[in-house]
């Protein structure tokens, strides 16, 4: 009778959500599965029950509660933007779905041993081992393999995709403006590239094309590296072989790698820091090595140059490290401080004062209390006070609050007014508290919304709201900076990566799953609480990079794919975690010395 109860919640959660997210039309279609399901889950349910513990149900329910809450306020805020708690069939809804996500959870949580018992068979282990050696020799045949299966992306978009923000950092370069605001290596990476170009040609078509054979270089040896890795690892057979499908032949991949988007390198290097992060984890004695914490805190420090959010990631791992390791792993704590440390003082008085690099405009990092205090006036004007309405009107013009777009900040981002605020911060600060403080629901609506194909993974991309493809492939031309000229050499496989650019494929089922920022952000949480449940913490720090890049993400003044591209290339990497219980990486020999090897150069 329990097994029946819990199946008919659940069924009846799964019609609920249905309901919302098809917009209460084509609904009934769906009977004879909802009847079809309501069989099965009885039977599961059955099962699990005689098998279930209490640990079990706790971390089964806190997840399925939260997943029900995600799906339900992403449903409705995909379809009408508004959340809709005025109404008890919402917390109907969501307690009934609960109950469906509680018993997917606690299928994972009871069958992870049987799971892993399959995926480290004998016949695994043994392909395993004569294939997946991770030598030298293997990694460069890995990188071989990578680089040559995204030629296609590259003649079929000859010379490369010039787009993004690529074109304005090169006119900061042109027009001697450099500002902070992009990236400064990888505004000289693109110079340097087309300046190259530029002694065989006048227009920018040489350029780009070294410039993405360098990109592809760069990202496909990150991507070797990573395999090495869980070759090292031990990782199982079948998750390598995934691992190394998924980087070779997932359009995203291909189309990315040959992008001029400064997300791709700082995706490469986001990899490979996790990665030793990991090696960290499984291998404390890695840390008396000084040659691995010199090479570890280097590719920090050029991690967090290559995205400026980076910065305040390591600065939280700091203390984080610590209260997971206390003095046992001082160490990466120590390396985590003087990166950080490095990277303030070169993008402070280096980066302003020697290199002249003027600092980024302050409103990019104000997106959300931006869109929040839009999002008030826009729905709640009459609860302004004349003078805060003034003060708003004079940071935010109104032409900008009545373009207002809940998912997209750059409609009033890029007209606030920055050196205003600056005059007088604290009367920002006073406006923006006293306002929540009247409308709490709106602003949290406000931060969902602009947030939401972050963490919901049925959202469709690229969304009706945000002006963007799902990846942008047109080249742009502004004046002062060469000219990038289409020249496809494979027309056929043009069409098919433009139809991928276009997110044509979002809405066939489960496979758009694999392309979903949300959907990532789920893999790592559920990995993240799978070493919670069986209480591995000392592997908790890997994670932690990933949950602390993605909260970072959510701040973001839209969603696009190229922002989550470095926790979705990361996945494999925590899966092996979350899979691999017998792992058992090697201690070098020499862990007392401070030798350099393969990996420490890479």
């Amino acid at each position: 009778m329990l097994a029946f109860f819990l199946s008919v919640c659940g069924v009846a959660g799964l019609w609920y959500y249905l309901h919302v997210r098809l917009e209460n039309t084509g609904f009934f279609t769906y009977r004879i599965f909802l009847l079809i399901l309501l069989i099965a889950l009885t039977y599961i349910n059955l099962k699990l029950l005689r098998r279930i513990n209490c640990r079990t149900v706790v971390f089964s329910a806190i997840l399925g509660l939260f997943a029900s809450v995600c799906m339900v306020f992403g449903a409705m805020l995909r379809i009408e933007d508004d959340l809709k708690l005025e109404y008890m069939g919402t917390y109907v809804g969501i307690l009934l779905l609960t109950v469906l996500f509680f018993t997917l959870f606690s299928i994972l949580f009871t069958y992870l041993a049987p799971m892993r018992k399959t995926l480290f068979s004998d016949g695994q282990e043994r392909l395993r081992a004569r294939l997946c050696t991770g030598s030298l020799t293997y990694t460069l045949i890995i990188w071989f393999i990578l680089f040559v299966c995204w030629i296609p992306a590259l003649l079929a978009y000859y010379p490369g995709i010039f787009a993004y923000d690529a074109v304005a950092q090169l006119t900061q370069i042109y027009q001697g403006a450099l500002t902070s605001h992009h990236p400064l290596l990888h505004t000289m990476m693109l110079y340097v590239c087309f300046q190259i170009g530029g002694h065989f040609s006048d227009t920018g078509q040489e350029g780009m094309l070294i410039y993405s054979l360098l990109q592809m270089l760069i990202l496909s040896g990150a991507m070797a590296y990573a395999l090495r890795r869980l070759a090292a690892w031990k990782a199982p057979f079948a998750l390598q072989v995934v691992a190394l499908l998924v980087f070779a032949l997932s359009p995203l991949n291909a189309l990315l790698a040959i992008n001029s988007t400064k997300d791709v390198v700082f995706a490469a290097l986001f990899l490979i820091l996790v990665c030793r992060t990991i090696d960290f984890c499984l291998t404390p004695k890695r840390l008396n090595r000084i040659g691995s914490l010199i090479s570890y805190g280097v590719v920090i420090f050029l991690t967090c140059l290559f995205r400026n959010t980076g910065v305040y990631i390591i600065a939280v791992m700091i203390p984080l490290a610590f209260l997971l390791y206390r003095r046992k792993m001082l160490r990466i704590s120590i390396c985590y401080a003087c990166s950080l440390a490095a990277v303030l003082l070169f993008s402070g008085p280096i980066q302003t004062s020697v290199l002249g690099v003027a600092s980024g405009d302050m409103r990019e990092a104000l997106c959300v209390p931006i869109q929040q205090l839009s999002r008030a006036y826009t729905n709640h004007a009459e609860s302004f006070t004349d003078e805060e309405t003034e003060l708003l009107l004079s940071l935010i013009s109104e032409e900008s609050l009545n373009n207002y777009n809940p998912r997209n900040a750059d409609f009033t981002k890029d007209n606030f007014q920055t050196e205003v605020m600056k005059e007088d911060t604290g009367a920002f600060i006073k406006l923006w508290l006293n306002i929540g403080l009247r409308h709490p629901l709106t602003y949290f609506t406000s931060y969902l919304s602009g947030s939401i194909g972050f963490w919901y993974p049925d959202m469709n991309q690229p969304d009706s709201y945000v002006s963007h493809p799902y990846i942008e492939t047109a080249n742009k031309d502004w004046e002062d900076v060469p000219t990038v000229t289409l020249d496809s050499k494979w027309p056929a496989v043009y069409a098919y990566y433009e139809a991928v650019a276009a997110g044509e494929f979002t809405d066939i089922p489960v496979i758009s799953l694999l392309f979903s920022p949300g959907a990532a952000f789920w893999a790592l949480l559920l990995l993240t609480a799978v070493l919670l449940y069986e209480r591995r913490y000392k592997l908790l720090l890997a994670p932690l990079l990933g949950l602390l890049l993605w909260t970072s993400l959510t701040f973001s003044p839209l969603v696009l794919v190229r922002y989550a591209y470095p926790l979705m290339i990361c996945i494999p990497m925590y899966l092996s975690l979350a899979v691999g219980e017998k792992m058992r990486p090697p201690v070098p020999k020499t862990v007392e010395k401070d030798s350099l090897s393969f990996e420490t150069i890479v």
